[in-house]
């Protein structure tokens, strides 16, 4: 990716990140020389990002070396030479690289196109809402943003004993994405559409058909066929049309994602950017976060009056233009659990022989949840929950 030859203060640094790396079970290979190009390429962006040589690199720091992206951290250092007396200074940027090879330009999944559209957007209606974005290189698919290694994350607080300051801190976040206008989701779109010209709804949710797909499947375990009502239903809400009713967020609406210094709450990773409907993030925490890989954390906490009593605040900051139906009873959150569910059932490819305690907790909160306005779905999840294989 970066045909410059290497210098030997470089590749030691890359070495020494790579050996300090624990990779997670769904990671790629760190330690081949096909990852070391990765690091160089990346650290060539970011240099050139903050318009200093690649050389004053002091410290790197392997993120994340997922299957779909790669994070660093990138640690310069400047002054020492230029400076009468001496003196040095360091600062650190964060740069990812997007593995999809056509991640720069289309539009349909994670990636590097949400990403380098959303952030700008974010930060010029709600100034410091989210890391600022400093540059991109479309060509490597590398962005290069704000380090926030000072911040803790809400994931942090809500499992070191500070659960009701991990709670305010989300809650004030989404404060600024549900205060959006309309004037977000256009430039978002059109910044989306610029770049992927082909997109046929450009913005809204990655993958709108996992809903559909993850109800299908239930049906299919059940032996039964999946009712017209719960089709309908999904196929409606899986591709909002834009409505009071939908926002512009990062789409990764899991804790970990957001962070706090003092009283300052920010967001980070937008690669998931999506406009969807504005009760899916209230879904998503009623559930627990399924998909978050921090999710296990957050099981114990659902029940505790202190998380029932966010969701609620969290569906009162979203329904703030229609307040009529009430937080039990919601037709349409009770519609964004099932599109949740869906979602988090077709991601994890469940199966009647995969019963796992969040499969569990999230197919029995959302019968409960959907049962008195789709009882079709409620007895469906109880029939798959009694089969006899689980």
């Amino acid at each position: 990716m970066n045909n410059t030859p290497r210098s030997p203060h470089c590749q030691g640094l890359y070495d020494a990140a790579c050996s300090r790396y624990q990779p997670q079970p769904a990671d790629s290979p760190v330690d081949t020389p096909k990852f070391a190009s990765l690091l160089d390429a990346l650290v060539s962006v970011a240099a050139g990002v903050c318009n200093i040589e690649q050389d004053a690199l002091e410290h790197l720091e392997i993120l994340s070396a997922g299957m779909r992206s790669v994070v660093v951290r990138c640690v310069f250092a400047f002054g020492a030479d230029s400076s009468p007396q001496g003196s040095r200074h360091t600062f650190s940027v964060i740069a990812k690289h997007y593995r999809r090879k056509d991640s720069a330009t289309n539009s349909g999944g994670f990636g590097y196109i949400r990403e380098v559209c959303s952030l700008p957007t974010f930060n010029y209606w709600a100034p410091k809402l989210f890391s600022s974005l400093l540059g991109s290189d479309p060509l490597k698919r590398v962005t290069v943003t704000e380090d926030l290694g000072n911040f803790r994350s809400v994931h942090a607080l809500l499992t070191k004993g500070e659960i009701e300051a991990g709670l305010d801190a989300y809650l004030k976040f989404f404060e600024d994405i549900y205060a959006q206008d309309d004037t977000w989701h256009i430039e978002f779109q059109a910044a989306v559409k610029e770049l992927d010209p082909q997109a046929t709804s450009p913005g809204s949710l990655t993958s709108p058909r996992l809903g559909i797909k993850g109800w299908r499947r239930l049906a299919a375990i059940a032996g039964v066929p999946l009712a017209e009502s719960v089709e309908c239903t999904l196929e409606i809400n899986t591709v909002p049309a834009f409505s009071m009713h939908t926002v512009l967020s990062h789409g990764d609406f899991s804790p970990h994602n957001i962070a706090v210094a003092d009283a300052e709450v920010r967001a980070f990773d937008a690669e998931g950017a999506a406009i969807h409907h504005a009760f899916l993030p209230v879904a998503d925490m009623l559930l627990g976060f399924p998909l978050s890989p921090y999710h296990r954390d957050y099981l114990p906490l659902v029940e505790r009056a202190l998380w029932q009593d966010a969701c609620r605040r969290l569906y009162a900051l979203a329904a703030q233009h229609d307040l009529e139906a009430g937080f039990d009873t919601d037709l349409h959150l009770s519609e964004q659990m099932m599109v949740m569910a869906g979602m988090v059932l077709e991601l994890t490819g469940f199966t009647a022989h995969d019963l796992t305690d969040t499969h569990r907790q999230l197919l029995t909160h959302t019968a409960a949840r959907v049962a008195q306005h789709y009882p079709d779905a409620s007895a469906l999840i109880q029939r798959v929950l009694e089969h006899r294989n689980l």
